[in-house]
């Protein structure tokens, strides 16, 4: 794949040099953009139609550039918060005198990843939701990825203050392996784990242009994984915004918390952003943030005890959490004997015992931009990213990851191809909590020896069972003790609970727009992608410690869309359809269909038929993890090793024995999903706008996990798969937003989500639906309440929901109750480009998770200056 890269890349440098050589008539354009009143509006970009050559205007309001596409032509005049217009150019000396008028309602939005290519949101043929430059200015959250959770139909679950997980249409949780995260077209996975990290390694707010987000099967476009939809991120442009940009963050969080020693920690954040146009042909783009805070912990104490249907569930019983199998306790699972007729737990390490919750994410990039020609642009970007953060997956993880990408790409009007590497891995202080936990058990007393000890003095004592608790932990090894610090950094291999992970993804892809082709009669648009992913672990994940190196594979898929419209642009009907094969696994054609009627431009409805699929992640091929030393391995089944143990006799892991039912277990295969949608987007009047929809989904082959079924294999060892849940089963769900303006820039919005399972799963198998029923968000403000001033309030809601998950080797299960937060930011123009926020999400500091074994959310209070060069 290297030498693909390679020559992508020789290629794509070749073609520079050769089209740069050309020499074109130029054509000056420029004038003055103005809003109603006739003031200069700074930051509005003026664009020549069809193609990427513009400029932005300047704080006066004024524009001028230079281009090679000779009168008469169109250019485009469009900025945040006001409506776009088409002027006509006759010819070189034409000034062009513009005015604006502000744009009071959605109608004017494009979106691109419904369709890969722009279209107005009100004729999108699926769902779509979309957060713009001016929504990230008045989110009420202290970032625009926290202000993702008030988008209906979307679940945002945080582990942490930095690793959240964006979701929709169910199966949540916070491991989530069935939503694809997207920075500027590239695949913000983990190459190992197949998860994003938050934003972490992603952009900054202030470098967000747009964030789109399309819920439900999108395999059909985007591929592999894009089974319960696809955010795109994208970046801002130096040619049109320029200048220099600095924001200072100030605020506090874990107010009266009782896992911290502090009344309340700071949290703390530096951003800067220059943009910069050389010329007509060459700009440049740095990018730099850097964040420091206390995170959120997990504290849920609360004893698990095993029901009748092989779950561990949230226990009702009066057994002290100190002897018992608490939630966020590590080295407390399993009773080691009994004592006094009591089952005897030996005494676990709290999270706090095991992390400090000290968190950091410092990202940097640096991007140079050459338009090759009025229609082309190439682009070179390079990437470093870090953090740190509280991980739930199998076990509790403490990780920081790091990442480096490099990516080059080259873009028309009508088409791009890009190529990318990311390369990230698992830095030093990476370490599984629960492996943790035991090794220091077992490094002060071994088993045996502390329940000795603990006999002993309950016997001594009158029976007293705390008397007994504290003579056995005598010489109890903490956090600080030098026994840690070595377990944190040497791998399991070596007696320690750290995890190695060096990964790649290579990327390469492409798409072009044929529709100029059919004189925009028929759109078709084709593209194609090529990814291999790679990964090394030294044992601590997959079986390729030594001389079995690297585990890897690839895939390859195309797509073809085809629109046409028909009825006087009244219906508008829209097929694609997209092949895919990933080297271990047969292909997989994944089809889309969708109508969309306007009998005007204010009125639409839409229907659809959706499908997507999701590969086996690296993991659920792969993995190789002891859940319990030399016991209790939790295997992929697609390297070496695991092509045996798939074969043995069927083993009851809670009662550890076996049920004598021979089993060999298959290969687990890809799932699918085939959806169907209907809705309504539009304008009931020229301030009322309406968005609702109905979804219907069924799946088959899903990928689940169940720790309590186990295959004991002819070395003598426990392999508990990935494996696929027989039949079919449908979910449901629907969502209603709509929005109200009025008066002098008041709005009123409000959203509703519907989520439900219609089949009924079978007991212990674990697919992550952990989704709420009913989900409702309110929000009221003015961005311009005066010319200084602008307000917005938000109100989030949800119902409680049975939750079941994989954690600390264990199916855990219990209720996520409701809650509230209710959210509230002030925004005031302290002078042209210097602007102070103030505000809090969760205010009211009502602790809540979304998670069994997850953090605890309270209130986040924050001031924010941001400075802005050009004054937008």
């Amino acid at each position: 794949m290297k030498r693909i890269f390679n020559k992508t890349t020789a290629v794509l440098l070749l073609f520079f040099t050769l089209v740069s050589f050309a020499s074109f008539a130029q054509t000056t354009v420029s004038g003055t953009v103005k809003d109603a009143n006739g003031e200069g509006l700074v930051g509005i970009n003026v664009i020549v139609k069809g193609t990427v050559t513009g400029a932005a205007t300047n704080l006066d309001g004024k524009f001028t550039f230079t281009t090679n596409t000779a009168p008469p032509f169109k250019v485009q005049v469009s900025g945040v918060g006001y409506e776009t217009k088409i002027i006509d150019v006759s010819n070189s000396s034409q000034n062009l005198d513009i005015t604006l008028k502000d744009q009071i309602s959605v109608t004017m939005q494009v979106v691109v990843t419904a369709s890969r290519v722009e279209e107005s949101i009100l004729q999108s043929p699926v769902s779509i939701e979309k957060m713009d430059i001016l929504d990230i200015q008045n989110t009420p959250a202290d970032n625009f990825y926290d202000g993702l959770a008030n988008m209906k139909g979307i679940d945002l679950v945080p582990s942490g203050m930095l690793i959240k997980m964006v979701n929709a249409r169910g199966f949540g949780g916070p491991y989530q392996t069935r939503f694809v995260q997207r920075f500027d077209g590239m695949d913000m996975q983990s190459p190992a784990l197949s998860i994003p990290f938050g934003n972490m390694a992603g952009i900054h707010d202030i470098d967000v242009e747009s964030v789109e987000i399309q819920p439900g099967a999108a395999s059909a476009l985007y591929g592999p994984n894009a089974f319960n939809g696809v955010m795109n991120m994208t970046s801002k442009n130096p040619f049109f915004y320029q200048g220099l940009t600095v924001q200072m963050k100030q605020g506090f969080n874990n107010v009266n918390t009782t896992t911290v020693d502090e009344e309340a920690t700071p949290y703390s954040e530096f951003a800067l952003r220059y943009g910069k146009k050389l010329s007509n042909k060459f700009a440049v783009k740095v990018n730099f943030s850097y964040l420091r805070a206390r995170d959120w912990a997990a504290n849920d104490q609360r004893l698990l005890a095993l029901n009748n249907d092989g779950l561990f569930a949230v226990s009702s019983s009066n057994e002290t959490p100190i002897n018992g199998n608490a939630i966020n306790t590590y080295g407390d699972e399993a009773a080691i004997g009994q004592v006094g007729g009591v089952n005897i737990h030996r005494t676990g390490y709290k999270e706090s015992e095991l992390t400090e919750y000290n968190v950091q994410n410092l990202r940097a990039d640096a991007t140079l931009y050459y338009r090759i020609t009025d229609k082309i642009e190439a682009s070179y970007m390079v990437k470093y990213a870090e953090g740190n953060g509280l991980l739930s997956g199998a076990n509790r993880y403490s990780y920081r990851p790091q990442f480096v990408i490099n990516k080059l790409e080259l873009k028309g009007s009508n088409f791009f191809l890009r190529a990318y590497n990311m390369d990230q891995r698992a830095g030093n202080g990476s370490y599984d909590l629960n492996t943790a936990a035991n090794l220091l058990q077992n490094q002060s007393k071994d088993n045996a020896t502390w329940l000795t000890d603990y006999t002993t003095a309950y016997n001594s004592n009158g029976g007293n069972h705390a008397l007994a608790r504290t003579a056995a932990d005598k010489g109890r090894l903490t956090l600080n003790s030098p026994e840690f610090e070595t377990i944190k950094n040497k791998i399991p291999a070596e007696g320690g609970g750290a995890f190695i992970e060096e990964g790649r993804i290579t990327h390469v892809e492409g798409q072009y727009d044929f529709t100029s082709l059919f004189n925009d009669v028929v759109g078709v648009t084709v593209g194609a992608s090529y990814r291999r992913f790679q990964v090394e672990s030294n044992g601590t994940i997959f079986d390729d410690r030594g001389d079995k190196g690297p585990v890897s594979y690839y895939d390859i898929g195309g797509y073809i869309q085809v629109t046409k419209s028909f009825l006087d642009e009244k219906l508008k009907v829209v097929a694609s359809g997209r092949y895919d094969k990933s080297e271990f696994f047969d292909g997989l054609i994944t089809p889309r269909a969708s109508l969309v009627f306007s009998p005007t431009k204010q009125h639409n409805f839409r229907a659809s038929y959706q499908t997507g699929f999701k590969n086996p992640v690296f993991q659920e091929q792969s993995i190789f993890f002891p859940l319990a030393p030399g016991v209790l391995v939790l295997a992929g089944g697609r390297q070496g090793f695991q092509d045996a143990a798939h074969t043995g006799t069927r083993f009851d892991v809670n009662t550890f024995s076996a049920t004598g039912e021979p089993i060999t277990v298959p290969f687990v295969q890809p799932e699918q999903v085939t959806s169907v949608e209907f809705g309504y987007k539009g304008m009931l009047t020229p301030a009322l706008f309406v968005d609702a929809s109905y979804n219907r989904n069924t799946y088959t082959n899903f990928i689940g996990l169940d720790l309590s079924r186990g295959v004991l294999a002819s070395d003598g060892v426990v392999y508990i798969f990935y494996e696929n849940l027989p039949g079919t089963f449908s979910t449901q769900g629907a969502t209603f937003g709509t929005n109200y303006t009025f008066g002098k820039g008041f709005t009123a919005s409000a959203n509703y989500t519907w989520t439900t399972l219609v089949d009924q799963l079978p007991v212990g198998f674990v697919p992550n639906f952990n989704t709420p029923e009913h989900k409702v968000n309110l929000s009221f403000g003015n961005r311009k309440l005066t010319d200084k001033l602008g307000f917005n309030l938000t109100w989030r809601w949800q119902s409680e929901f049975d939750f079941l998950f994989a954690l600390s080797g264990q199916n855990i299960t219990g209720t996520i109750g409701t809650f509230n937060t209710f959210d509230a930011q002030l925004t005031y123009k302290v002078r042209q480009g210097f602007t102070a926020k103030i505000g809090g999400s969760n205010i009211f500091n009502q602790y809540y998770t979304q998670a069994l074994g997850a953090a605890a959310i309270g209130g986040m209070y924050y001031i924010t200056f941001t400075f802005d060069q050009f004054g937008r």
